[in-house]
């Protein structure tokens, strides 16, 4: 009853804030669970640092509201803040600007180029059938302090490994390759697409005056 009375007041919040914010709703409390996923086979991997950039697509098989994503990674020397972005794709690469980001430390991932998996939490209502991106940069780093991001032989059908060499500027698709991901989430319950549907209504109906 909290979690539902928590989300009317969102809803009305926005009914009386300017039409300049996105419509950002808390998911009902459950336990997340494992949807899409590559996490088996690593073999190689993406340098990302600098310009540089790594990306997974990936495209969800059903509604969710992704919670988290786990990432394969390990790094060399001291590569700073790590940043993870979730976009958009068009023409199955990277596109446009985050639908969700976090950041980490850089520093203190493994030197084991094995890798480790480490959480980085990310919240977005995930789209059935909608090809997404998992975007990695470690602005501030060289290629001797850099992040590494573990890849294997593809194997996962709903996207591929991407890299760009100017700061996601533009992509290379390599569809031989997939990087190492967990996309961690639950499935909304109905009052948050209930709201969600009256916060879009409330919107529109606002520019519509």
């Amino acid at each position: 009853m909290k979690r539902l009375i928590t989300l009317i007041i969102v809803v009305l919040l926005v009914a009386v804030q300017p039409c300049k914010a996105a419509v950002i709703l808390p998911l009902e409390e459950s336990t997340s669970s494992l949807y899409d996923y590559y996490n088996t086979g690593a073999n190689s991997q993406d340098h990302f640092y600098g310009v540089n950039w790594s990306a997974q697509t990936f495209t969800p098989a059903e509604v969710y509201s992704l919670t988290s994503v786990k990432l394969m990674l390990f790094r060399v020397g001291s590569p700073g803040t790590i940043t993870v972005h979730l976009r958009n794709t068009l023409n199955g690469l990277p596109t446009g600007i985050d639908l969700a980001s976090s950041t980490i430390n850089g520093n203190v991932l493994t030197t084991n180029t094995d890798g480790n998996w480490y959480e980085v939490l990310l919240s977005y209502i995930l789209q059935s059938g909608t090809k997404y991106a998992i975007v990695i940069d470690a602005a501030n780093g060289t290629s001797t302090d850099r992040g590494d991001w573990k890849k294997g032989p593809s194997s996962y059908s709903g996207g591929n490994n991407c890299y760009s060499s100017n700061s996601g500027s533009s992509w290379t698709g390599y569809t031989s390759m997939d990087n190492m991901f967990e996309c961690w989430g639950a499935v909304p319950e109905p009052t948050t697409f209930i709201l969600l549907g009256l916060g879009t209504l409330i919107l529109y109906r606002r520019r519509k005056v």
